[in-house]
């Protein structure tokens, strides 16, 4: 368990990189804050990650590459049956 001080420090940094991240020029706001996504350097300087934003990167690009093999299946199942009749 961190002292008092401690906690205060690293709960300041913590805000103070989602004020960042909020700012009047970017509007980015962080849905999966917990403590896996909170990081410390060499330094002890608190940095805030995302680690699941790629997971969802890849299950999206994964359902297009389905979409697509599907619709090339269908417009070959299309083609076939127009030379069939």
């Amino acid at each position: 368990m961190l002292p008092e001080k401690e906690a205060k420090a690293v709960a300041s940094q913590i805000f103070d990189g989602l004020a960042y991240l909020n700012g009047p020029t970017r509007r980015i706001i962080h849905y999966d804050l917990k403590p896996a996504n909170i990081l410390f350097n060499q330094l002890g300087e608190v940095k805030i990650t995302v680690y699941a934003c790629w997971l969802d990167v890849i299950i999206v690009v994964i359902i297009i590459l389905i979409i697509v093999v599907i619709i090339i299946i269908i417009t070959i199942i299309i083609i076939i049956i127009i030379f069939i009749i």
